[in-house]
């Protein structure tokens, strides 16, 4: 099996390349493995570098090394190719993703754990021309991960104090914005906090909003906020960062299904996977393509 590290320079807090690069020879150099290693250049390289192996002879593994963000690349280059395998190493800030996992999760910090283990099929989430792996949403939280990374800067700030930090900045601003939200073709209308979309259970530096949520059943966990006050805020995040959504059936609804439409009169901000933009609709649906993630030995 050919191996590709794809090593994301710019991901966490500083340059962790020339460590990477000396750990993979290390491990390996042990194991007498032959394989490839690539630094990204610009965004949008670690999708190119992955498709890439597309074409290429044999059963690709991709190591992607480096937070959310390159694991979405990846997953992005990956989708629906059967001869590609992707395999995360966190060195980013938030490494979300793999929490859903579990357990398993500091297993995706051993490379020789990665190296051993095995691929199993997992969904995607398409967001317009976006491919994700973890959460998709609109409105108050996808606010917040743009401004994640101008806190995450600061010394001694980590991923979920960078989240919190940019929460309470955010609630300053103003909280609800009017929607129409359509989940698999039930409408919601009124002022509105956010509407998610979940493969998996974690993100924003460890908020846990849908610990139902299933990686590989061909569904999604909705979760739709309503607007509300800034007094009530903090306590409503509470409960969201926590999955206790079902002790505020007054103020959000939970459904599991295939898509989800936002659309608003003014642009909302929109998350995928922690890459932001804004726009006045957006279009979020379980993918048709899969991808093959490897889990690691034990």
């Amino acid at each position: 099996m050919p191996h590709l590290f794809i090593i994301n320079p710019r991901a966490g807090k500083r340059d962790r390349a020339r460590e990477l690069a000396a750990l993979i020879e290390g491990v390996c150099g042990a194991r007498s493995l032959g394989y490839e290693l690539e630094l990204t250049k610009a965004p949008g390289h670690a999708a190119l570098l992955t498709a890439s192996c597309a074409g290429r002879e044999g059963l690709w593994r991709v190591y992607c090394c480096g937070g959310d963000g390159t694991l979405r690349e990846c997953a992005q280059g990956a989708a629906g190719q059967d001869n590609i395998e992707l395999a995360p190493y966190p060195t980013g800030t938030g490494n979300d993703f793999i929490k859903s996992f579990g357990p398993l999760e500091p297993r995706f910090r051993d490379l020789d754990a990665l190296i051993e283990g095995q691929a199993r099929t997992l969904d995607l989430i398409e967001n317009g021309d976006m491919t994700g792996l973890n959460i998709s949403s609109a409105g108050f939280d996808a606010r917040i991960a743009s401004d994640v990374k101008r806190f995450s800067r600061l010394p001694l700030v980590g991923g979920g104090m960078a989240y919190n930090l940019s929460a309470a900045y955010n609630i300053v601003r103003g909280i609800g914005r009017r929607m129409e939200i359509e989940v698999d073709g039930e409408k919601f209308t009124g002022m509105f906090t956010l509407a998610a979309a979940c493969n998996g259970q974690f993100y924003g530096g460890g908020f846990n909003p849908a610990p139902d949520a299933v990686l590989d059943n061909d569904m999604l966990d909705f979760l739709i906020v309503r607007g509300t006050s800034r007094r009530r805020a903090a306590a409503v995040i509470g409960k969201y960062k926590r999955g206790l959504y079902r002790e505020l059936p007054d103020l959000i609804e939970y459904r599991r299904g295939k898509t989800l439409r936002v659309s608003a009169p003014e642009p909302v901000a929109i998350n995928c996977d922690g890459e932001t933009w804004e726009a006045n609709e957006a279009r979020i649906r379980v993918s048709e393509k899969k991808v093959r993630m490897v889990v690691p030995e034990g």
